[in-house]
Parts: structure tokens; sequence; C-alpha cells
């Protein structure tokens, strides 16, 4: 009995070895003896990747639904800027990874409750929420300092599509 304690001990310790997380100094991460070599720009072009997903979901969403033709009118004006976005950021984290982004259900409790929300209020609930959205993600932008150029000036072009829309949002 005492034997299988001290087997099933070892062995647990053996997989948590296998997957500790090492410093190298160069990010390196082992994954059950496996180095993989991790840039932290990665999970940064990951999550901005979903904050513009959900973006273009909430606008397609405003789109059957809002009422307010000048919003309407402003959010399809810029929602190629964000296709392209789009687009450079998938690009960017496949050539990172050389991988395609993981799909996350991240912002799907937002999207579910501009869903739900009553049709004679839409408006303003929307933009309460996208107004919420975009202070938090222009904070969270300005917060991160990345020192690859092609991921920065990525950031930068997607800050200043977040904040010219903020100021939008602000003002009307």
């Amino acid at each position: 009995m005492k034997t299988k304690y001290l087997f099933i001990l070892s062995a647990l310790s053996l997989v948590v070895s296998c997957n500790k997380t090492t410093d190298d100094g160069d990010s390196k991460k082992q994954i059950a003896g496996k180095s993989v070599v991790m840039d932290e720009s990665v999970a940064f072009l990951n999550h901005q990747t979903e904050s513009i997903q959900y973006q273009i979901d909430a606008i397609k969403l405003a789109n059957e639904r809002i009422a307010n033709p000048e919003i309407k009118k402003y959010l399809n004006e810029n929602l190629p800027k964000l296709y392209t976005l789009l687009d450079d950021f998938k690009k960017a984290a496949k050539d990172k990874s050389g991988t395609d982004v993981p799909k996350t259900d991240a912002y799907r409790s937002d999207l579910y409750k501009l869903t739900i929300a009553d049709a004679k209020e839409f408006d303003d609930i929307f933009v309460l929420y996208y107004k919420d959205f975009l202070n938090k993600t222009v904070k969270d932008l300005g917060s991160v300092e990345l020192h690859n150029e092609k991921v920065n000036a990525l950031k930068n072009s997607y800050g200043n599509v977040l904040y010219e829309q903020k100021l939008y949002f602000d003002v009307n």
C-alpha cells in the first residue's frame, strides 16, 4: 500500500517538473520535456486579435439593431479599418508563433449582454458598453511596452483607431 502512494507521488512530481516554466532569459517554456521559445508579443498579438474581433462582432450586432443613423454610419465607416487591423494582427501572430490565433470566448458575455439588450434602449446600452470597452482597451494598450518595431507599429495603429472611436463616442 505504501508503495502505491510512493509511486503516485513520484509520478505526480515527474509530471509537474516536466511542465514547469524555465527562465533562461530568452523566454523558453518547458512543455513535456520540449523547449518552446515564447515571445511576449505573441500573447499580446493574440489578445489584440480577440479585442478587434469583439469590436467587429459588436458593430455587426449594432448594424442590425441600432436606430441612430449617425452612429450606424460612423461604425460602418470604421469597420474596414478593423478588418484590416484584424488581418494584420493575425498575420503577425502567425509569423511569430507559426500557428493560427486560437479562438477564445474572452468577450462572449459582453456580446451576450448586447444581444439581450432591450430594443427600445439598445442605442444607449450599446454606446455605454462600447465606450466602456474603448476606455479599458485604450488604457490597457497604453500600458504595454513592446520592443519589436513591427508589433509596436501595429499597436500604434490599433491605438489610433481606438482613440478616434473613443473621442467620437465621448463627444456624441
